[in-house]
């Protein structure tokens, strides 16, 4: 309940803000012929209301922050005594219009008064977005080309004795996670932005367990889907990329070292790709496959019976369907989807208790390019019936049962770019009869 309170806070701080500005403007800026004071007097009181109640939400907020206590009484003193000053100027511009001392006093206090909201909104401003909120827009560019300009680099190369995580793991914290998890801003009470304080975790437990990715908060969040809202880093910011997911789960299931070496595992394909890259090529140019509207009733069934479906861009007929909502889907909800086969790009069935009997209604889908199914319960069986799904991009086999023949049985798969399958019974010897025929798909294994 405390939670829900505090949160009311940010949805009606401008609401003073807003008042005070306008009774601001209108004693100053813009006086009325007539009536001018009472009016005053009336957007005053509105604004010491809303000012009351903003800092009593505020305050019940500040008691589950996840900013240092030092840093919001920076903002919440000066919010407590301009509410104090605000509700002030009400009695004593009601004497002013008749005590010509007091005038002056008002006058005054009315500026301390829009001092004191000036302060406070910055405060709030910087608690937010950051201390240089004001000015990152105008100098953003400048300043991060100075830094990365003048930052050392760590050394990468496949010889290098830099630690794996200061060279590798630590540059994808600092981009897509410790704008959320520093010493200013305790998203869950995590810091990120050094190792001891990754380590320790946070309010919702170890985010790494070394030597244990699958208990590994971190890992568990980033491989939630993107419209899962524990998926880090949230939706709206930068996400990380299916190589930095990689390199995060290879780093805690390899015990999560400190000192580890890159040139120690240079042999491992994981940290491989980090470390030989070369120019990069142009992305090549997908196009969608043109394909009729699905039946209507077909898509009412689908959303009916708990599957979350969107298509995949405007004005194409082409759908992405996930069943995140459904945690009790069985084998058999998926015949729901074969009126609509041919329009499936995208498959979410991750972390669902789907079998090889339920893969066979799934093999009709010709044009699906996106298929997720980690932590499903299915074995080899099912891997015949993926390997004809010929327009196949991306798959996710993570935490499931199959082996180096189910892998072998993925070979047609001319247009598969990316592979996860760690968690599994394929093996590295596997994986390197794979890659012989398929050159061009990426696998992400993790070999212990």
């Amino acid at each position: 309940m405390t939670e829900l309170i505090g949160r009311l806070h940010p949805a009606i701080v401008h609401l003073p803000i807003g008042a005070f500005v306008l009774a601001f403007i209108l004693q100053y800026l813009m006086p009325l012929k007539s009536g001018r004071q009472e009016v005053v007097r009336f957007i005053l009181i509105v604004s010491f209301v809303f000012a009351l109640l903003s800092s009593l939400f505020g305050w019940v907020l500040s008691w589950s922050s996840d900013y240092p206590q030092s840093v919001v009484d920076q903002h919440k003193w000066p919010a407590i005594v301009f509410t104090i000053v605000s509700g002030l100027l009400i009695p004593v511009q009601h004497r002013a219009t008749s005590v010509e001392g007091l005038r002056k006093f008002y006058h005054g206090l009315f500026m301390v008064s829009m001092l004191l909201l000036v302060v406070t909104g910055h405060r709030g401003g910087g608690l937010t977005h950051g201390d240089d909120y004001l000015s990152m827009a105008a100098f953003r560019e400048t300043e991060m080309d100075k830094a990365d300009t003048n930052r050392v680099k760590p050394d990468i190369r496949p010889s290098a004795s830099t630690p794996v995580f200061v060279g590798l793991v630590q540059p994808v914290l600092e981009e897509k996670c410790v704008k959320c998890h520093n010493e200013k801003k305790l998203k869950g009470g995590l810091r990120m932005d050094q190792f001891d304080l990754l380590m320790k975790g946070g309010k919702n437990g170890a985010a790494v367990v070394a030597g244990d990715a699958a208990n590994s908060l971190m890992i568990e969040r980033v491989l939630l889907d993107p419209d899962d809202g524990k998926h880090m880093p949230p939706k709206g910011k930068k996400q990380l990329t299916e190589q930095e997911v990689a390199l995060l789960h290879w780093w805690v299931a390899h015990g999560a070292s400190a000192i580890d070496p890159i040139k120690a595992h240079v042999v491992d394909d994981t940290i491989k790709m980090f470390t030989t890259r070369g120019p990069e090529k142009p992305a090549a140019v997908l196009l969608l496959p043109e394909v009729k509207a699905p039946d209507s009733l077909s898509l009412v069934a689908l959303v009916k019976a708990g599957y979350h479906v969107t298509p995949v861009a405007k004005g194409s007929h082409l759908l992405e369907i996930s069943s995140i909502n459904m945690p009790t889907l069985k084998d058999e909800d998926l015949m729901l989807l074969k009126p609509v086969a041919e329009n499936i790009l995208w498959l979410n069935l991750a972390n669902r208790n789907i079998t090889d009997k339920g893969i066979a209604h799934i093999s009709a889908c010709k044009n699906l390019q996106r298929l997720d199914l980690r932590h499903s319960k299915i074995t080899d069986a099912s891997a015949a019936q993926i390997g004809g799904l010929g327009s196949l991009i991306y798959l996710n086999m993570v935490g499931t049962e199959v082996s180096d023949a189910g892998l072998a049985q993925l070979n047609g798969l001319a247009g598969l770019k990316s592979l996860y399958c760690w968690e599994t019974r394929i093996t590295s010897t596997g994986v390197q009869s794979f890659t012989r025929v398929n050159p061009a798909t990426k696998i992400y294994l993790a070999v212990n």
